[in-house]
Parts: C-alpha cells; sequence; structure tokens
C-alpha cells in the first residue's frame, strides 16, 4: 500500500552550488575590499526595510520563489483564522515573512503545499484559501478545526492530497469537490462530525484516487454506484458513521484494493461474491451491520488475507472451508461471531472446518453467538507458534477440550462458555498457557471434576476466571490466593458442586471486583480477612444457597465501601447485623433472606 504522507522539504534550506576553479579568485585586495563594503551597505539597506515593514524579506528569491503580497496576505488570513499565536508547534511569526513559516511549499510563483498537522490549530478554515489555485498537498490533520469545509477549495484543480482527519469539522462534503478535483489521490476526512451523503460526483475522482478515508463521522445514504470507477483505489476507510443500503456488485471493479474498513454503519444486503476479483485484498473489516446471506467461499482467491473481521451481522450458511486452503500464511484475524442485539434466529451452523489448522499466522480466532457444531478440532494445535485469542463461547459445541491446545503457549484469552461440552478440564492448560493467560471461560457447559489446583496457578497474570453453572465438585484450591494476588479481578464458580470454605488465601487478592461463589456446597464462616484484603476493589459478592455461618464480619462493612451488589441469601448466617454496614452508601442490592440473622437494617439504606 502506498503511503501518503509527504514530507516537507525545508524551503529555507541552502542551494548548493559546484565550486568555481580557483583561478577564478584571483582578485586584487582594493577591489575585493570594494566589493565586501558594497555588500555590508545593501545588507544594512535590506535591514531598514525589514524594520520599517515589520516583515521579513524573501531569504533567497531561489528558496521561496512563491513569496507576493498577495500569497503572504492569504496565508496570513489562515494563520489569523485558526489562531495563529495560540499555535503550539512552529507558529507563524506575524513579524516574519511567509518565507520562514515552516509547513508552507512553494511550486514556481504559487503556494502549492500546506502542511501544517498537529499544531494546535483553532478556529475553521477560511474561504481565502481559495486563491491558492496550484494547491496540491494540503495536511491539517489532527487540530481543533470547526466549521464546514470551504466549497470554494474546488478552485485546488491540482490538488493530490486533502488531510483534514482529527478535527471537528460539521457540515457536509463539498459536491464540488468532485467536479473540480481532477487529480486527486489521498483524500482523508476522518474522525470529524461531518453529516450528510456521500456526494456521487466523488466518482469522477477514478483516474487518480488511491486512498479515501471518510471513517468516524455521522454520514448517511448509500455509498454511490458512481464509486465503481475507482479502479486504483487502495484503501476505503468509512468505518463509525450509518451508512446504509447495499454493497453493489460493480465495486468488484475495485482491482487494486488491499484494506476496506466499513465496520459499524447500516449496510444491509449480502456479500456479492463477484468481490472475490479484489485478489490483492488484505483486510475486510464490515463488523456491526446489518449484511444477511452465506459468507462468499470464492473469498478463498484473496491469496493475501490478513484480517477478516465480519462480525455482528446476520449471516446464515456454513464456514467456508475454501478459506483454510487459501489463506494459509497470511491470516492473522478471523471475525465471525453473530449478532448479539439481534432477535432473529438467522446464525451460522455446521461444524469449525478443520481445513482452518492451516492458517499458520493465526492469532485472533472469534465465531461467538453463532449456531456451530461438532467438537472442537485437536488439529487447530498448529496454531501454536500465535494464536492468543480463542473466542467460541454462545455456540452448540459438544465433547471435550482437546489436550493438544495446551500448545498455545501465547494464549490471553480462551473463551468456550455456553456450549456442550463435558469431560474434565485439562491440567496441562495450566503451564502451557501460563503467563500469558489472562482470560478464561468455561461456564455454562458440563464440565465435571474438580479446578485443577496447583496446575492453574501457574497462570499469574489472570484477571477472569469462570467456570460458572457446570457439575464440578472439589474444593476451591488455596493454591490460587497467592498465584493470582497480583492481577485477579473476577472469579465466577457459581452454580457447580464445590464444597469445603471459602479460602483464606484469597484475601490476598486486592484488586477483586467480583466475586460469585452461590449455589455450591460450600461451609465454613466468611473470612474476615477479606474485609481489608479487598477493601474499596469488590463491588459484588454473592455467595448465596451454600452451608455458610457464623456473621457477616464488621470489616466487610468498613473496607468494602465500593460495594453496590451483596448477596448471601439461603445459608446459616446468624447473630446481628454490624452497623458498620451503613457505609454501604453505593449499595444498590442486598438480598440476605433465609438466614438466622437478627437486628435491622441501618437507616442510611433507606
Amino acid at each position: 500500500m502506498r503511503k501518503f504522507c509527504e514530507q516537507f522539504r525545508d524551503v529555507n534550506a541552502p542551494v548548493v552550488t559546484s565550486r568555481r576553479p580557483s583561478s577564478h579568485y584571483s582578485v586584487s585586495v582594493t577591489t575585493t575590499s570594494v566589493t565586501i563594503l558594497a555588500f555590508v551597505a545593501s545588507l544594512l539597506i535590506f535591514a531598514i526595510a525589514r524594520v520599517a515593514s515589520g516583515q521579513t524579506p524573501p531569504s533567497s528569491s531561489t528558496n521561496c520563489t512563491c513569496y507576493s503580497a498577495a500569497n503572504q496576505a492569504a496565508l496570513d488570513a489562515f494563520r489569523i483564522a485558526t489562531s495563529g499565536d495560540s499555535w503550539t508547534r512552529d507558529p507563524w511569526s506575524p513579524s516574519s515573512n511567509m518565507c520562514h513559516w515552516s509547513g508552507v511549499g512553494c511550486g514556481g510563483t504559487d503556494v502549492t503545499s500546506i502542511i501544517v498537522p498537529r499544531r494546535g490549530l483553532r478556529g475553521s478554515l477560511p474561504d481565502i484559501l481559495a486563491q491558492f489555485t496550484a494547491m496540491q498537498n494540503f495536511d491539517v490533520s489532527s487540530n481543533f478545526l470547526t466549521g464546514s469545509l470551504p466549497s470554494q477549495l474546488s478552485s485546488w484543480t491540482n490538488v493530490s492530497v486533502f488531510q483534514v482527519l482529527a478535527n471537528s469539522l460539521s457540515g457536509g462534503l463539498p459536491d464540488s469537490y468532485g467536479q473540480s478535483w481532477k487529480l486527486i489521490a489521498n483524500f482523508s476526512v476522518s474522525l470529524n462530525a461531518l453529516t450528510g451523503g456521500l456526494p456521487s460526483s466523488y466518482g469522477n475522482w477514478g483516474a487518480t484516487l488511491l486512498f479515501f478515508d471518510a471513517g468516524s463521522n455521522q454520514l448517511t445514504g448509500s455509498i454511490p454506484p458512481s464509486y465503481a470507477s475507482w479502479v486504483h483505489l487502495e484503501v476505503l476507510y468509512m468505518y463509525l458513521n450509518s451508512l446504509s443500503g447495499s454493497l453493489v456488485e460493480s465495486f468488484s471493479s475495485w482491482s487494486a484494493i488491499t484494506v476496506i474498513r466499513l465496520d459499524r454503519n447500516k449496510l444491509s444486503g449480502s456479500l456479492p461474491s463477484s468481490f472475490s476479483a479484489w485478489r490483492r485484498m488484505q483486510r475486510l473489516e464490515a463488523s456491526y451491520n446489518q449484511f444477511t446471506g452465506q459468507l462468499p467461499s470464492s473469498y478463498a482467491d484473496w491469496t493475501n488475507m490478513e484480517v477478516f473481521s465480519v462480525g455482528g451481522n446476520q449471516f446464515d450458511g456454513t464456514l467456508p472451508p475454501q478459506f483454510g486452503v487459501g489463506w494459509p500464511d497470511t491470516l492473522i484475524r478471523f471475525s465471525v461471531f453473530g449478532d448479539e442485539s439481534s432477535t432473529t434466529t438467522t446464525r451460522i451452523t455446521g461444524s469449525l472446518p478443520v481445513e482452518y489448522r492451516q492458517w499458520r499466522q493465526m492469532v485472533s480466532f472469534d465465531t461467538r453467538l453463532q449456531r456451530i457444531n461438532g467438537t472442537l478440532p485437536p488439529q487447530y494445535s498448529d496454531w501454536n507458534r500465535t494464536i492468543e485469542v480463542f473466542l467460541v463461547g454462545y455456540n452448540s459445541l459438544s465433547g471435550t477440550l482437546p489436550e493438544t491446545y495446551a500448545s498455545w503457549s501465547k494464549m490471553s484469552n480462551f473463551a468456550v462458555d455456553i456450549n456442550s461440552l463435558s469431560g474434565t478440564l485439562p491440567a496441562s492448560y495450566g503451564a502451557g498457557w501460563g503467563t500469558s493467560l489472562l482470560g478464561v471461560q468455561f461456564s455454562q457447559n458440563s464440565f465435571t471434576g474438580s479446578l485443577p489446583a496447583e496446575a492453574y496457578a501457574h497462570w499469574t497474570n489472570i484477571t477472569l476466571f469462570a467456570t460458572s453453572i457446570n457439575k464440578l465438585t472439589g474444593t476451591i484450591p488455596d493454591a490460587y490466593g497467592s498465584a493470582w494476588n497480583r492481577t485477579i479481578t473476577a472469579f465466577y464458580c457459581a452454580e457447580n458442586q464445590l464444597n469445603g470454605t471459602l479460602p483464606d488465601s484469597f484475601w490476598l487478592w486486592s484488586r477483586i471486583s467480583v466475586f460469585a461463589v452461590g449455589t455450591n456446597n460450600l461451609t465454613g464462616t466468611l473470612p474476615e480477612s477479606y474485609g481489608p484484603g479487598w477493601g474499596d476493589s469488590i463491588s459484588y459478592f454473592e455467595a448465596p444457597k451454600n452451608e455458610l455461618n457464623g456473621t457477616i464480619p464488621r470489616a466487610y462493612g468498613t473496607y468494602w465501601r465500593n460495594m453496590s451488589h451483596i448477596a448471601l441469601t439461603q445459608n446459616k448466617l446468624s447473630g446481628t447485623l454490624p452497623s458498620t454496614l451503613a457505609r454501604w452508601t453505593k449499595l444498590s442490592f442486598l438480598y440476605l433472606r433465609d438466614n438466622l440473622l437478627e437486628g435491622t437494617l441501618p437507616i442510611e439504606f433507606g
């Protein structure tokens, strides 16, 4: 992909010329002295003129060929309109000449470039910029500009790079640009607040356009069919807008395209199989739209594919096994998760293709929220050198967890929750994933056996551990206390058949926010040490439907100042409620029924 961030040359750089032969310097001392005196006198005259006018004249006509009173005035108007005195970097001094203003470039007698990104410009773009009819490169990106894009800039008939991204510009995209900009190659207006539709006149840019970026605005309407003329287009960004309608078949003419981002719009219809003509395609991101239909198997022809991200849509059919053969050495991210907000029953079905084992560079695999069935292919262990994220929750998978996945030494996020998996939790995942693991979700399956103790203690960087709604037995391992003390924030082991007591060592979890162990067979008391140990971190504590006894520790009220949800129903807790519970000023839910508690609730609870 071509890069368009041009490095502007210094217009004040010295001109290097070849040295004359030494014989040309053979002059008398008297003549040399006169020459020097004349030169000094001329400098004085220039200095006097500089003071009188309040400006610095061009230092060299060779270096600043575009200096003129008209150009100076127009640039000064731009400086004033954008709060030039407050620029945070390389400000243009009002007492100096345009030839000393960094970011201004000349082409003959014309100003051909203004490149002032990330300088703290504030204000709007003045219409007077239209005076620079030879403009080729305009970059005011990453500033604080407001107002609209002046339609008068259509006078820039030679402009090839137009970058105004990352400002606060509003209004619509001027239709006039499409009528007159015949050489535009890079058009970047993303990260603004632009409204309205995409002008169909921009289809006239087909002969030159390489890069089009209108992402993260408030654009509406469809993508004009006239854009099919962009036969040289390499990169297209239209993400984070409210675009609707379908993608027309004629866009298959974008034979040079390598990257498309259409994610987070309202686009609908199917993905045309004819887009397989995009043989240079590397990244397709179209998540969170309303696309339907099947994933075209013909996209396997995109042999350079690196990112295929179309999740959050309403696709049906099966996962094409052809993708495995077509993208073996390039694919790093595959994201085809379902639309969790949709009430439709339309989902992808079938099994996980064994052919995907050939994705030898796979880093992130996400097929959540579909209706995929069958077993987890043990052959995916071939991803062992690269895989970091594996998300297949909310499907209909069955069978056991493959032991071979222990070879995924870079695994950081593993989620197989809400399936029909069975068997035991592999102890081999402990040392296999080790310090790489950050989150694991085994919840809502039919796993049996105990929680691997010393094995999972290898996960010393874990933040999320979820095994709720299974058939696990045994005790909650005390070894997790010291092993996970620096990182764990959420611990879910509810609705199993666990027994024993709550481990005292868990008081070390100083960052714990959510602790849920309800509906088990736990006994013993609530550890007093959890109070000061968890302090302000804990906000959600749930341990109902167990056999816990004793009192509610006073320390919980004293230290748990951010508690919002606590559930201890159906235990054997006794004694009076500590007065310190009145300090739970953020409490929203308190469930204590079906215990042996006495006393009254603090009046602070209302």
